[in-house]
């Protein structure tokens, strides 16, 4: 099943050869996985991977998760990249595709990582799945952890939107009260018999990844001039360039490369400072505003990799206010039919600007990320109406 070889570490560049270790030796920087992309082009070209059912693990080969039979899915993945000639038109920009993440399972594209950390978990026979609840995080991770029938141990900041509580409640978590989300994570602490989910573990980090190899495959192995993500910790615009290079590497996509353009809420946004200040690692940021909670971060855990994949793939980073986002939420439904939450309309919100001062150039092809739905935000909603 899945092709992996190595670890490779983001920041020197050590290749480890133990799948189980957790840092780099040289700088214990986070590792990521490495796999034979001979044999993947080969498995990616193959009519048998054509008549695959989309979602996540049709990529199964560019996945850690070593036996089909510890999969814990709910069908997350597979979702539609609309063309938006309207939304395009009030934006300004030539072609814009939107990746709809708002319909995987629990309404956001976390699902993606969490049906690999859930995997994970199963494979290691754990009987407890713990995450410090950041929103999406937490929710998703009490619905997988329902599918695998195991108990899940949710530690609850004291800002959460109330629409991702309301999930916890209902998939059954135990939850449990802590001071914020650097406590929550402190506060975690792995065991034979418990599984800690995170945005720091590479399985959770792969699973994201599957974003980007979508991207792909939706473009008949193609890429666009840029793709727009709304950005927390920095893991999903990261990983989505690292999926473009994983398929480089492959012989699946050309050498030409996507401008990644990192949003952020201005009340939250320290990769967007280092970047613009031309830094090669991210300050945290002292204290942050909680519009926007889900990438309202104010120490990025891969905020390196993040600068990193802007780096490389000559991209850009912008902060956008809270009422830029809220006219990119109510523009984005009226125009498109797409209700995301203020964290997800970010991005929207950011092409507009950046199209609007000139960063972004008109003619461009576009994908922005939709990273979750608007009901999740009820406060989001009230002010939609207001």
């Amino acid at each position: 099943m899945s092709l992996v070889t190595s670890l490779q570490c983001p920041r020197c560049g050590f290749v480890e050869k133990n799948l189980e270790a957790a840092k780099c030796p040289r700088c214990q920087s986070a590792l990521l996985f490495e796999y034979d992309y001979e044999k993947v082009e080969q498995a990616f070209t193959s009519g048998e991977f054509k008549a695959r059912t989309p979602g996540v693990w049709k990529f199964r080969e560019l996945l850690p998760i070593t036996s089909e039979r510890n999969i814990v899915s709910l069908g997350e993945g597979g979702t539609f990249m609309h063309d938006c000639p309207r939304l395009a038109r009030e934006i300004g920009i030539r072609k814009l595709l939107l990746k709809d993440e708002t319909t995987n399972p629990t309404g956001s594209f976390v699902d993606r990582g969490m049906t690999v950390e859930a995997s994970k978990a199963r494979e290691l026979g754990s009987r407890i799945i713990t995450c410090g609840a950041k929103g999406n995080l937490g929710a998703s991770a009490a619905a997988y952890a329902a599918k695998a029938g195991t108990k899940c141990r949710l530690l609850l900041p004291e800002i959460l939107d109330t629409g991702k509580l309301y999930q916890m409640i209902a998939y059954g978590a135990e939850l449990e009260p802590v001071r914020d989300y650097e406590d929550a994570l402190r506060r975690s602490k792995p065991s034979p018999d418990e599984y800690v989910v995170s945005p720091a573990s590479r399985f959770f980090l792969e699973g994201e990844k599957t974003t980007g190899l979508e991207i792909c495959e939706q473009m008949s192995w193609a890429l666009p001039d840029r793709i727009v993500v709304p950005v927390g910790n920095g893991g999903h615009l990261a990983m989505i360039w690292k999926a473009l290079r994983d398929l480089r590497r492959a012989k699946l996509v050309g050498d030409e490369s996507a401008r990644m353009t990192c949003v952020q809420p201005q009340g939250a946004a320290p990769i967007v400072h280092a970047f613009n200040s031309k830094k090669t690692d991210v300050t945290p940021q002292d204290s942050v505003k909680m519009f926007a909670a889900d990438i309202a971060v104010p120490a990025p855990l891969h905020g390196f990799m993040a600068l990193k994949a802007l780096t490389e793939s000559k991209g850009s980073a912008i902060s956008v206010t809270d009422r830029e986002i809220l006219k990119a939420a109510a523009l984005l439904a009226h125009t498109e039919g797409i209700f995301a939450e203020p964290a997800a309309a970010a991005a929207v919100a950011g092409l507009a600007k950046a199209v609007k001062s000139d960063k972004v150039n008109r003619d461009e092809e576009v994908v922005c990320v939709i990273t979750g739905a608007g009901l999740k935000d009820p406060n989001a909603v009230k002010q939609h109406i207001d």
